[in-house]
């Protein structure tokens, strides 16, 4: 018999909407690398990095626990979505100003 540790992501996905907080922990440890990885390889920065992770992971379970997650056995795929999506919300909202606004300052300053 398999142990908890070797199910399938879709059967723990099933087991966790069910109510089973461990098969949450185990599908966060078993992809928690390539995750973390992933977003650190966009933001290089572990502060912004463990803020997008553990927003990807609440995003993770309110939709779980709405029972509004319909990926069958695309779990990882999903999550990493979910992350993307959350690292360009983060760009989006901490952009300074436009860079051809920037550009233009510069080229300005560039002639005087």
């Amino acid at each position: 018999m398999a142990t908890v540790n070797q199910l399938p992501d879709a059967l723990l996905v099933k087991n966790y909407i069910a109510g089973d907080e461990q098969a949450l922990a185990i599908l966060i440890e078993r992809h928690q690398s390539k995750i973390y990885g992933f977003i650190y390889s966009k933001v290089q920065d572990r502060d912004i990095t463990d803020d997008v992770f553990q927003d990807t992971f609440i995003k993770v379970i309110k939709t779980l626990k709405s029972n509004s997650y319909n990926e069958e056995g695309k779990f990882l795929p999903w999550v990493m979505r979910i992350a993307h999506n959350l690292i360009v919300d983060h760009f989006r909202k901490n952009k300074k100003m436009p860079m051809q606004r920037e550009t233009e300052e510069y080229s300005v300053f560039s002639y005087m």
